[in-house]
């Protein structure tokens, strides 16, 4: 993997990378987020890969400085809540990141809340996956009450936790949400 990170540093044309079920090693994260500061990269898939904690930190703080990425997939990387509150206080005030795929961890109603704030920052969200997130009907609770807000126009919460009283409370604040189209 190091060979194609390597020469991905010297191509500035291209735009979208996905690694998807990589096993990234430090070196390959820290190569990849010179490459994510520096070009003009606007979709990273990073689903399935080997990201603990040390590496999401050097990953994030590359996202601080590309303010091209509209496009952010970090599916079934294990993501814990610290990781989750690092990464939602740098990506809130992105200019370009219209879409965010976290599904398949396990942060369940406390990622829940730290996820609802995105819904009150200038982060230009059309699209957000949370599905598979051990999220219950307090979790769901927390977004019901965040969502009106959001620009939202796909919302995936699928395989989590939810009751009957937390899906009509969300479908309420949905239909007073103009923007959402599908969920």
């Amino acid at each position: 993997m190091s060979i194609v990170i390597k020469t991905l540093e010297k191509n500035t044309v291209v735009k979208e990378i996905d690694l998807y079920g990589s096993n990234l090693s430090n070196d390959d994260i820290k190569n990849l987020s010179k490459i994510v500061k520096l070009n003009q990269i606007s979709h990273l898939n990073l689903n399935s890969t080997s990201l603990d904690s040390e590496k999401i930190k050097i990953l994030i703080e590359a996202l601080a400085d590309n303010t091209s990425l509209e496009y952010l997939s970090l599916n079934s990387i294990a993501l814990k809540i610290e990781d989750l509150r690092i990464l939602i206080d740098a990506i809130k005030n992105h200019p370009n990141l219209s879409s965010l795929a976290l599904g398949s961890s396990a942060v369940g109603n406390k990622g829940a809340a730290i996820i609802s704030e995105l819904f009150h920052s200038k982060l230009p969200l059309k699209s957000l996956d949370i599905g598979q997130m051990n999220i219950t009907a307090e979790g769901i609770d927390v977004i019901a009450n965040n969502i009106s807000s959001a620009k939202l126009m796909s919302l995936n919460l699928g395989y989590n936790n939810l009751r009957n009283e937390g899906v009509i409370k969300l479908l309420h604040a949905l239909m007073a949400n103009q923007y959402i189209i599908k969920n």
